[in-house]
């Protein structure tokens, strides 16, 4: 804990130095969550700086400790931001989770510092958070609206402003809100976990797929119906499954550019949609294979191996049916992370 015991006319100490000094390096440039985080944590050091400037000397003394805190919050963001890594893949939700909580500690600890100037200012952002993230019926958001709302006359604006007790109150409730939507994004990164390891999981059945037809069954007609994709012909030849699934990928990536394009548009720190993309091709394969070899099992039979492999590519198409409820829960979490627009202010 800093003193508070600071000569009258000392000036706010500068935030520490990092190790780095540009935070947000040539690779984090390429990220907008990235550049969002560093600005947030630029403006809450710059607040904390000119509400100090500001103050009066008797009451500086008394916020000394206060700002001493943030500074430390705003250190320690800048020193998450600095420290991202993007290997192994695992530490990547990780590393970015603890930015932006380290964010948000920051966001919170200043309020009790701004002026009532800089406090109006930043209302409507802290109101939105609030609203965005806890739920109408929270006794901390019915709080914030009535007051703002005047229905609470000694913290209305028309009363001059919030006393002590009141900006301890608004910390908590942007506090809590801050912690619901944690609490969000951290089952959008379990989820985000899920994807990789089903993804995965496909990957490793393509394979094993491909395996078995070459070393095990290579005289098995697995995905010849009528005709083999290889030889043209019923003769069944190494790398038939192979040439299935990657025409079942490409299916399923068509499918997948699809619903990107339909996607909700949000800034996605986490590659929601990246690794959806990557399941929805490898689900492709899958599906290609299963289809042609329902095929072969039926009546039904193709001219030639162009007409196998356009059965792949459909059959691949149609992993939609397969992960629409994926899709689904995807933008349910995504939307209960990032709910609202504008997209730059939720990270």
């Amino acid at each position: 804990m800093r003193s508070n015991h600071v000569p009258a006319n000392q000036e706010p100490p500068a935030a520490a130095e990092q190790s780095c000094q540009s935070v947000v390096t040539e690779w984090n440039k390429q990220k907008p969550w990235a550049l969002i985080a560093d600005k947030r944590i630029d403006r809450v050091s710059r607040e904390a700086k000119f509400a100090m400037q500001k103050r009066p000397s008797w009451r500086r003394k008394r916020l000394w400790g206060q700002y001493g805190h943030v500074m430390d919050n705003v250190a320690a963001a800048k020193s998450a931001l600095c420290g991202l890594s993007y290997w192994p893949p695992w530490r990547i939700a990780r590393d970015r989770e603890s930015v932006q909580t380290l964010v948000h500690v920051a966001e919170v600890s200043v309020i009790p510092l701004l002026t009532e100037t800089q406090l109006w200012a930043e209302m409507p952002r802290i109101q939105r958070s609030i609203d965005d993230y806890l739920p109408k019926d929270d006794l901390r958001r019915k709080w914030v609206d009535d007051c703002l709302a005047g229905r609470i006359k000694k913290c209305s604006p028309s009363r001059g402003g919030f006393t002590d007790d009141e900006r301890e109150r608004l910390a908590s409730a942007l506090n809590w809100a801050y912690y619901v939507n944690s609490l969000n994004r951290a089952r959008l990164i379990s989820f985000h976990r899920m994807l990789i390891w089903a993804t995965v999981a496909l990957f490793a059945t393509l394979v094993a797929l491909s395996l078995v037809q070459v070393f095990i069954w290579p005289q098995v007609p697995m995905v010849c119906p009528g005709k083999c994709p290889t030889s043209n012909s019923g003769t069944s030849r190494r790398g038939d499954v192979a040439l299935v699934e990657i025409f079942g990928v490409i299916g399923g990536t068509l499918a997948a550019v699809r619903a990107i394009a339909n996607a909700r548009r949000a800034i996605d720190p986490y590659s929601i949609h990246a690794a959806q993309a990557f399941l929805k091709a490898m689900a492709g394969g899958v599906t290609a294979v299963v289809g042609v070899m329902l095929l072969s099992a039926s009546s039904v039979s193709a001219q030639n191996s162009v007409q196998v492999l356009s059965f792949a590519i459909v059959f691949g198409y149609s992993e939609e049916l397969v992960t629409r409820m994926i899709s689904k829960r995807e933008e349910a979490l995504l939307r209960s992370a990032v709910p609202s627009v504008p997209e730059g202010e939720r990270s």
